[in-house]
């Protein structure tokens, strides 16, 4: 995601700015998916070119329409793919089975599979962030503290921070990450790889959380990664600088450049990797388990 944009994902990114806490428009485009098409979710992306964000589940995605309505596809079989009713969103995410929206009066909305009560959303308004992992999400809201909800899996709901002071978090398979204002990372959750332990530092513009790797983007446009590396999702990382956003998918990462181009790292089934669509023109992008979806 590029500055300005909240999202993130099965693991979403977030950059950290002032203006970031507002999730904005940057612009109409089309949606373009690749990788595994299990249920169908690249071949029935929707056409047209009036989509302004994007996120990507297991073997769903959800994409938010100009006009405030939602478009899914994918796997349903717990109905995280339908559209909620009516309109007014201004930003989704989507977990394994599960989805939810943000509103513009700042509260949340959620739909799909309940059987951890990942539906069971903390009320109100005054919401500025949304993300989710398999079976629990995250909410930050806008004086800058963090709610939970959702399957406890290794803690990763009860050991959310109660403190103030965060402006961007991410939520992994069954871990979260969170930035602090002073650019510092705290993690929690599942930590068998290293995934919930963030390098030292406060530089730290944006955070991706993935199935058992994390992925976080410096302020000189560098990116580090850290966890589990069976796939290669840590070694192969990209060096340099002059990358705006990353998210991270189940064992593989996607990152932006700032001259609009995408690049793609780790886990190759499905061709996930090779498959990373040429060009310039992206604005933002999700990863799922096998697949990843862009805005162009």
């Amino acid at each position: 995601m590029n500055p300005g944009l909240f999202r993130s994902l099965s693991a979403s990114v977030v950059v950290l700015t002032l203006c970031a806490l507002t999730p904005s428009v940057a612009g109409q485009g089309e949606l373009v998916s690749w990788g595994q098409n299990i249920y169908s979710v690249v071949s029935t992306t929707p056409p047209g070119s009036n989509f302004v964000a994007i996120a990507a589940g297991n073997y769903h995605s959800l994409a938010l329409r100009s006009d405030g309505t939602i478009a899914g596809w994918g796997h349903n079989d717990f109905g995280q793919a339908m559209s909620p009713p009516g309109g007014g969103f201004i930003d989704v995410a989507a977990g394994r089975n599960h989805s939810l929206a943000l509103r513009s009066d700042r509260s949340i909305v959620c739909w799909g599979d309940n059987s951890s009560g990942q539906l069971v959303s903390p009320p109100g308004q005054g919401f500025m962030q949304i993300d989710a992992g398999q079976y629990h999400s995250i909410a930050l809201r806008s004086d800058g503290r963090l709610f939970s909800w959702g399957a406890n899996h290794y803690g990763v709901v009860s050991m959310t921070p109660t403190d103030p002071g965060f402006v961007a978090a991410s939520a992994g398979w069954y871990h979260t990450l969170a930035i602090r204002a002073d650019g510092s990372i705290a993690g929690w959750g599942r930590n068998d790889t290293g995934q919930a332990t963030p390098p030292a530092g406060f530089d730290f513009v944006s955070v991706a959380g993935g199935g058992a790797h994390s992925a976080a983007l410096r302020a000189d446009g560098s990116l580090v990664s850290w966890g589990d590396d069976t796939n290669g999702q840590v070694l192969n990382t990209p060096t340099g600088t002059g990358f705006v956003a990353l998210v991270a998918g189940s064992h593989f990462s996607v990152a932006l450049r700032s001259d609009g181009r995408l690049v793609s790292w780790g886990w190759n089934i499905g061709n996930m990797v090779v498959n990373t669509p040429a060009g310039t023109g992206f604005v933002k992008m999700d990863a799922g388990d096998t697949h990843s979806v862009a805005l162009r």
